[in-house]
């Protein structure tokens, strides 16, 4: 029997250790700091809770987000990850990245930053990040990605024909009282 004893902090070489001839390399595992996600590009102003609660337009698009932590000065970036728990289930999507280009606005990953695309097909609700590096998953930023609900139109009446979920024969003059039920809320809308 065999025993490494192995110092997993940061140096500049990682030079592995060997158990029974094959090399193996040990990393801190990655930290994402609390207080810096950031939607777009934003600017951020560090909150008095201790974390971020970013609100984008509605679930089902894709979002630019940046966050902060320690990742590590090695190009081991296995995964950017978002989840959340609605209604009972887990969701986990992936956040996708690009490798670091410096001066691009887009960014990608550096050892200190994550530039990451959101997925499209997730629920509305609040989701959290994970990172792994090096096979290594980071514990969960106390940050928060809240995706609101997207109305859904499901009935729209008002004019002189019924046309499936619709209405029809409208005046083109106007003044005729059109209204649109939908699922969840619509907000400031104008229609």
């Amino acid at each position: 029997m065999m025993v490494a004893s192995v110092d997993s902090g940061y140096d500049d070489v990682h030079e592995p250790y060997y158990i029974r001839g094959e090399p193996y390399f040990s990393y801190p595992a990655p930290i994402i700091y609390s207080d810096s996600l950031r939607y777009n590009g934003t600017t951020h102003t560090p909150s008095e809770a201790n974390y971020t609660s970013v609100t984008v337009p509605a679930s089902g698009a894709s979002y630019w987000l940046t966050f902060s932590g320690q990742f590590g000065s090695f190009p081991d970036f296995n995964s950017v990850e978002y989840k959340g728990v609605i209604n009972g289930t887990e969701y986990r999507f992936p956040c996708y990245f690009q490798p670091y280009i410096p001066d691009d606005p887009l960014g990608g990953v550096s050892e200190s930053e994550v530039v990451c695309r959101t997925a499209t097909q997730e629920p509305a609700g609040v989701y959290q990040f994970e990172v792994t590096v090096a096979n290594q998953v980071s514990g969960t930023g106390l940050d928060e990605l809240f995706l609101p609900s997207v109305p859904e139109i499901v009935d729209v009446t008002g004019c002189v024909h019924k046309v499936d979920d619709g209405t029809g024969g409208c005046h083109t003059e106007g003044g005729e009282r059109i209204t649109i039920t939908g699922l969840e809320d619509f907000g400031d809308s104008t229609v």
